[in-house]
């Protein structure tokens, strides 16, 4: 198997190459690389896409970039790749294209790509003064969804805002309550909890107004989250409920299932109900390992062995017995430490950082003191990376 290190270094001079549109080198750097997995396939099939777009060889950027554009995983939108062999100008096909690379690169969970191709399809608009609303409306709140997945709080709510102030003047509601959906996101990670229920609420609405079963789901889900952090904990416990019965009645779709199940097993913790944490654990483990193999469920799947570790970690704060209270801190550094493999494997070093911290307090608890100050070294460094990416990100022109 390819040395993990070795695949990160080749992928990163293909980005390095696409970017400076060396396109002879980039195409070398792809062909040298053998994916072993599924995984990696999926990653260069989407970087293969960049080099395509880069070309402007519609066709084969169309084949490369459809399995990520039509799955739909990362952003409550409807997007068609399909729509743009209707266009004839090619700047509006490169604009299309730009757009479609950061959504693929969403589904992917590459989010710093993402906020590049976004700002690069907003600066195309800009300077060659292309009309086309709903690409504009589109990459803005994307491109704010994927500053949320980076931790780029402030820079998610701009966007947002621009792509409803956007909405308003073009007379566009499609798109509407996908913005909506965004901004009470991001309000609630800033912990501004009464916008956050604002803009939920509204998109909670206009779901329901177009029958959408999944997206409500969704909705019902953050307002949930919303409720918990309130300390609001039976509305909180009912909207959970209803978003996982809604989820199951209609597609059963694994992302939305890891993050209700997650945010169930927080709302127990905070509750100090182990038992019922540890029985949502147990239903949710075996979903997690099914689906950590896929790149697009990376984030979330970080996200549930965090919360199962947390559990673990609480178990052993609870427990007497110093042998039981360690096999569980055992428990809970190895769920860390799957967290983090799957963490890395993502381009947000806002959460690593915050994973990295809460390990290693599970490995000080166990007197791995070594290996604690390790972990603190690197969520010190994740959180530079952070804080470096904040104010230095390149926009392409």
């Amino acid at each position: 198997m390819t040395e993990p290190i070795y695949y990160s270094t080749q992928v990163q001079r293909v980005r390095l190459a696409l970017e400076d549109r060396q396109l002879s080198q980039a195409l070398a750097y792809l062909q040298s690389i053998v994916p072993d997995d599924e995984q990696r396939k999926r990653e260069i099939a989407y970087l293969y896409g960049w080099y395509y777009v880069l070309l402007q060889d519609w066709e084969a950027a169309i084949q490369a970039l459809s399995p990520f554009v039509q799955q739909n995983l990362a952003h409550p939108g409807h997007v068609d790749i399909e729509e743009v062999r209707e266009i004839h100008l090619e700047r509006e096909k490169i604009a299309y294209f730009l757009l479609y690379l950061g959504i693929a690169a969403l589904n992917l969970s590459l989010y710093s790509d993402a906020s590049y191709h976004f700002a690069g399809c907003l600066c195309l608009l800009r300077t060659r003064r292309i009309p086309l609303p709903s690409v504009r409306i589109k990459a803005h709140y994307l491109w704010g969804l994927a500053s949320v997945g980076c931790g780029r709080l402030q820079l998610a709510i701009e966007k947002y805002t621009r792509a409803l102030q956007l909405c308003r003047f073009y007379h566009d509601q499609e798109e509407v309550p996908h913005v909506h959906y965004g901004l009470c996101l991001t309000h609630q990670l800033r912990k501004e909890y009464e916008e956050a229920l604002k803009h939920g609420q509204e998109a909670l609405q206009l779901y329901r107004e177009r029958d959408d079963k999944q997206l409500e789901a969704w909705s019902l889900y953050l307002l949930g989250r919303t409720y918990r952090e309130l300390k609001q904990y039976e509305r909180a416990t009912a909207m959970l409920e209803e978003a996982l019965q809604l989820n199951q009645e209609t597609t059963n779709a694994p992302l939305i299932t890891l993050m209700i199940c997650s945010s169930q097993i927080t709302l127990f913790l905070s509750l100090d109900e182990l038992e019922q944490a540890w029985a949502k654990c147990q239903y949710l483990l075996p979903l997690v390992e099914r689906w950590e193999k896929r790149k697009e469920y990376m984030h979330l799947c970080a996200r549930a062995y965090r919360a199962i570790g947390k559990t673990r970690y609480k178990q052993a704060l609870r427990s007497s017995e110093k042998g039981v209270r360690m096999i569980f801190l055992r428990a809970a550094s190895d769920l860390y430490k799957r967290a983090v493999h799957c963490l890395s494997l993502v381009q947000s070093d806002v959460d690593l950082a915050l994973l990295y911290t809460e390990w290693a307090g599970v490995l000080e608890a166990q007197g791995e003191h070594v290996q604690a100050i390790d972990c603190w070294r690197e969520a010190y460094q994740a959180a530079q990376r952070e804080e470096f990416a904040n104010t230095s990100m390149i926009v392409p022109v």
